[in-house]
């Protein structure tokens, strides 16, 4: 596999090894067990260092990789890089994450330490973690019994509390590596950029929910600050590595489009920026995701008894779009005020009706009987009354839910 670069060093001008000693100490030779021949064949393994840089020609490695996959798949660069970079962000996420959470292994995922398969279209589809000597165990999943056959010094030296566990991992796997990964992957398209860092938010909010809402990564989902290690700062200490400290910086998810969350859907950033392309004014505007709208009805509707009923209540948004989006998927529908109701029965009379809501009008209860709404919901004996002499005079029934 190619590594980034490599170089020869002639130590023999400093004198005998006692008086070079302080810096050779400062190297040292890794030696490294290759994967084995079938899986090199099968994956073609490569460091991602060496693929998210460039090459002796000014030429992008990455960049490169990316065009081949798209020429395999039939699509444009975009498209492409798109599909790279969510199979990528799956493999490495998936696997860093559930180590962390799961099992209190602190793995660091830095460029250096990453490789990369490919499947038959040049994309993605295995990640490798080696140089795991500065692996380190969380103390709540490795309590010091479970390490008791270890000396005192080395059982030491082997915890990062939960904060530093926190923050090396997302240092190595968001900062260093699949931050590293988007600015090549973008080749300098903004909107491309926009794009992988909103993929890079779903997949985060997807492993949010796999792994139970982690408090810490529940925050970072939501736009917290992302550690940024203080290289510069430890080198110049001559301090140990595990000992670096971290300096807040603004999440990605925070920049671009203002106060835009992270895991912004795809759909809705492509309208966004198509927008701002036609207008030069600042604008107003309300984006649905329709589909993500329908599916997460589908979802709400697959975890629910089957003999409970779902009713959409429009006073959440009573957009034309949305109620044709929801009809097919709901029981019904719940008004909230008269005009609602007008509304709601204009557009969808085949639909069930429930009329809820304070302070209804006569003639407000009325044209709810008049509709043939499914219920009403009573909010007083006042109203319960006053919807007795209406019914009453109409030679109705309706059916009642009381507060």
């Amino acid at each position: 596999m190619p590594e980034p670069a490599a170089s020869t060093l002639d130590l023999g001008a400093l004198g005998s090894l006692e008086q070079a000693r302080e810096v050779t100490e400062c190297f040292g030779i890794l030696y490294r067990q290759n994967l084995d021949a079938d899986c090199r064949r099968r994956y073609r393994p490569q460091v991602a260092m060496a693929l998210f840089t460039w090459d002796r020609h000014g030429q992008s490695v990455a960049q490169a990789a990316v065009e081949r996959s798209a020429g395999r798949l039939g699509v444009g660069y975009a498209e492409a890089a798109l599909r790279w970079f969510a199979g990528y962000a799956e493999q490495l996420l998936g696997g860093v994450l559930h180590c962390l959470f799961r099992r209190g292994v602190v793995l660091e995922p830095h460029l250096q330490n990453t490789l990369l398969g490919f499947d038959a279209d040049d994309l993605p589809c295995r990640v490798w973690i080696r140089d795991l000597e500065g692996t380190k165990l969380v103390p709540e999943h490795w309590p010091a019994a479970r390490l008791a056959h270890l000396a005192e010094r080395t059982r030491a030296s082997l915890y990062y509390d939960a904060d530093k566990a926190w923050k090396r991992v997302v240092y190595c796997t968001l900062v260093n590596n699949l931050g590293e990964a988007i600015f090549h992957l973008a080749a300098g398209d903004e909107t491309l950029e926009r794009r992988l860092w909103r993929q890079l938010g779903e997949r985060l909010d997807a492993q949010r929910l796999r792994l139970d809402d982690p408090p810490a990564l529940a925050e970072l989902c939501a736009g917290a600050p992302w550690p940024s290690k203080e290289n510069f700062m430890t080198r110049l200490l001559m301090r140990a590595d595990r000992e670096a400290g971290y300096t807040p910086a603004q999440s990605p998810g925070r920049s671009g489009h203002a106060g835009a969350p992270m895991n912004l859907p795809d759909a809705i950033v492509r309208a966004i920026d198509g927008l701002r392309a036609e207008r030069t004014q600042p604008l107003c505007a309300y984006l649905y995701d329709l589909a993500a709208l329908a599916e997460h009805v589908r979802t709400m509707r697959a975890a629910l008894p089957a003999s409970c009923e779902l009713f959409y209540a429009a006073k959440a948004n009573p957009e034309a779009a949305i109620l044709r989006t929801l009809a097919p998927l709901v029981d019904g529908f719940e008004a909230a005020s008269g005009g609602e109701l007008r509304w709601l029965h204009g557009l969808h009379p085949e639909l069930p009706l429930i009329f809820g809501g304070p302070g209804k009008l006569d003639g407000e209860l009325a044209a709810a009987l008049d509709c043939g709404v499914a219920a009403i919901h009573v909010e007083s004996l006042g109203e319960l009354r006053r919807l007795a002499v209406i019914a009453a005079a109409r030679g109705a029934a309706p059916r009642c839910c009381c507060a």
